[in-house]
């Protein structure tokens, strides 16, 4: 059985171990002698996991591209901020235009969008990427005022939505969800212009 707390068959009065075990169950381990347990030891696979496991959420990321569409350029500066860019390429596209010129020359994983621009409308954008590729992931991004907002975002064909102001957990939790399931090896040949309706 696992000895808590204990170091080289001392107790441990900070509790360490039990805060590591805590944080880390997969380093569970049995001993059948207290004197096996070394706390220094343990600390140190701790913090190599915790690394790991940092490394592996980052590689999901590695080498995929998110198309941001919005006039604002904070919300972009900000999406930048939450990803390590030296993971990921933000691109950022201010209207319908420069947004499906970047989708036929680039190889898209994630479509990031706020629906009310100036001179624009989201939702037929939406629906114009969609009708593109429908495979194609695109999260609406926006302040929701209404639920029938909502509403209209899922009739358009989003895949999700996110509000704003955003939560960085919840907003890194959802696109990355969505970067998932999408293998870098699928993603070969970007949008083609002739397939504009």
């Amino acid at each position: 059985m696992a000895y808590l707390g204990r170091k080289n068959g001392k107790q441990d009065d900070n509790g360490v171990f039990e805060k590591l075990l805590v944080e880390f169950p997969e380093l569970n381990m049995n001993t059948e002698n207290e004197k096996d347990f070394d706390l220094d030891k343990f600390a140190f696979t701790a913090a190599l996991t915790e690394v790991t496991m940092e490394t592996k959420g980052n590689f999901q990321r590695v080498g995929k591209k998110i198309l941001v569409i919005d006039f604002d350029e904070v919300t972009v500066k900000l999406i930048r901020e939450f990803f390590n860019t030296e993971y990921i390429t933000i691109l950022h596209a201010r209207d319908e235009k420069e947004a499906l010129l970047i989708l036929e020359k680039t190889k898209i994983d994630l479509v990031l969008i706020e629906i009310y621009m100036q001179g624009a409308d989201g939702f037929k954008i939406i629906e114009k990427i969609k009708s593109i590729n429908r495979s194609l992931p695109v999260i609406v991004q926006t302040v929701f005022a209404m639920k029938h907002e909502k509403d209209l975002c899922v009739a358009s064909g989003c895949d999700g939505y996110i509000s704003k102001p955003y939560n960085k957990d919840e907003f890194e939790k959802i696109v990355d969800y969505w970067l998932k399931k999408r293998p870098i090896v699928n993603q070969k040949t970007p949008l083609k212009a002739r397939n504009l309706p």
